[in-house]
C-alpha cells in the first residue's frame, strides 16, 4: 500500500499579506526558490504518488479551509490506498521523511512524524515539554546555543 502525497496549496495568503508579505506564502522565495517549489522537489525526489491541491480546485467550494482542501485532494486521487496530507508551507521537509512515513502507514492507520532531539549542549539551558513538544528554557532568557538539536 502506498500512499498519495495530497500537497495542500490553495491557501489565499491574507494572513501572510496581512503581516508584510508581498505575495502567498506558497510564492515567498526561499534560497532564491518559491516556498511550494521546495516542497514540490522533495515530493518527486521521493517517489511517491501525489497531488497538488490549488486555490483554483477548491474556489467554487464551500466552506474554505484545511478540511475543504483535504477533502478535495481525497476525492481527486480516491483510487489511491491511503493519503499522506502535507501543507505546502514546510519548505525544510525531506524525501526520506516522506517515505517514512508512507512506510510507517503500511503497518499503522495513522502515523505523526516526529523529530529525534537530543538536549542542548548549553548547560545554562534546561528541557520542558510544553504541549508535548520538547522546548529549552533559561532562567535569564535564551543564551546563543540555548537551542534543540537534532539525535
Amino acid at each position: 500500500m502506498t500512499p498519495t502525497v495530497i500537497v495542500l496549496a490553495a491557501g489565499t495568503g491574507s494572513r501572510f499579506r496581512a503581516h508584510g508579505g508581498t505575495s502567498g506564502k506558497l510564492q515567498a522565495l526561499l534560497a532564491g526558490r518559491p516556498v511550494l517549489e521546495h516542497v514540490l522537489q522533495a515530493v518527486r525526489d521521493s517517489g511517491l504518488p501525489w497531488h497538488v491541491v490549488t486555490q483554483e480546485a477548491t474556489a467554487s467550494l464551500s466552506p474554505q479551509g484545511m478540511g475543504t482542501s483535504i477533502a478535495s485532494g481525497v476525492a481527486a486521487t480516491a483510487q489511491s490506498t491511503g493519503w499522506l496530507i502535507l501543507p505546502g508551507d514546510l519548505p525544510l521537509i525531506q524525501a526520506h521523511s516522506l517515505r517514512a512515513v508512507a512506510l510507517a502507514l503500511a503497518t499503522h492507520a495513522v502515523v505523526v512524524p516526529t523529530v529525534l532531539l537530543r538536549p542542548p549542549r548549553d548547560s545554562r539551558c534546561s528541557m520542558a515539554t510544553v504541549g508535548g513538544m520538547p522546548q529549552t528554557a533559561s532562567t535569564s532568557g535564551r543564551p546563543a546555543g540555548c537551542t534543540m538539536e537534532r539525535a
